[in-house]
């Protein structure tokens, strides 16, 4: 994930469509952050017995394989970043691709395999990016703002930051003590973010925070306040 900024990822994430709890939470993370929870993946797997190259080597291609799609769809509006994300559609591939910049023997290519073949979770030693999605999406947008060549583009991004911001200020109602299980259907309540009204199904329910895979196919993560079941007669 070295090969580029921070801010790339967090353009990815803004744009949404993630396929793995690891990239649903580091992506969006800033530069410290982002960091952090690659240090403690890197100890995760040196703990597995994994060596330095086999680790870069892991760390590098799991985000370029696992996210393929959502990495796609980026740099088709970015294609400057085609050959720093480039395109990777299989295990044997991402292996093949490492092994020209990595000292990797057979074993070390084989363990590579290992495991980029187990869906990469998210960080168990990380905190989740941000109670509030709109502040995420508000980080990324500050970024790509920064970038955009098109200062027509560029302004937009700036003011959807500011009103992102102002949404994500707006404090939730209190948060009770109901727990919502993996695949229970729940309705997004009214409030100061753009999901009012949306149905979905939870995917994940870690203390106040709840993902929720839309029917539109967006995963998004509120505070549970933020959430109801759909009571079905």
């Amino acid at each position: 994930m070295h090969s580029v900024g921070h801010w790339v990822w967090n353009g990815i994430a803004a744009h949404g469509g993630l396929e793995t709890a690891f990239a649903r939470h580091v992506f969006p993370m800033n530069g410290a952050a982002m960091m952090a929870a690659l240090d403690g993946e890197a100890s995760r797997l040196r703990q597995r017995g994994c060596d330095s190259s086999v680790i870069v080597a892991y760390l590098t291609m799991m985000p370029l394989l696992w996210e393929r799609r959502a990495i796609a769809r980026y740099v088709g509006e970015h294609p400057e970043l085609a050959g720093a994300l480039p395109n990777v559609e299989s295990v044997d591939e991402a292996v093949a691709i490492a092994s020209l910049d990595h000292p990797l023997d057979e074993s070390a290519q084989w363990r590579l395999a290992a495991l980029l073949s187990e869906p990469p979770h998210a960080p168990s030693s990380t905190m989740r990016p941000a109670r509030n999605p709109l502040e995420a999406l508000a980080r990324a947008n500050e970024r790509l703002a920064e970038t955009e060549p098109n200062p027509e583009l560029a302004a937009a991004r700036r003011a959807l930051v500011a009103r992102l911001r102002e949404s994500a200020s707006t404090e939730p109602p209190p948060s009770g003590s109901i727990i919502y299980r993996v695949g229970e259907r729940v309705r997004i309540k009214a409030g100061p973010h753009p999901w009012s009204g949306e149905t979905g199904a939870v995917t994940q329910h870690d203390g106040y925070a709840v993902d929720v895979m839309l029917d539109n196919d967006d995963e998004i993560t509120l505070d549970q306040s933020w959430v109801e079941r759909i009571l079905t007669s």
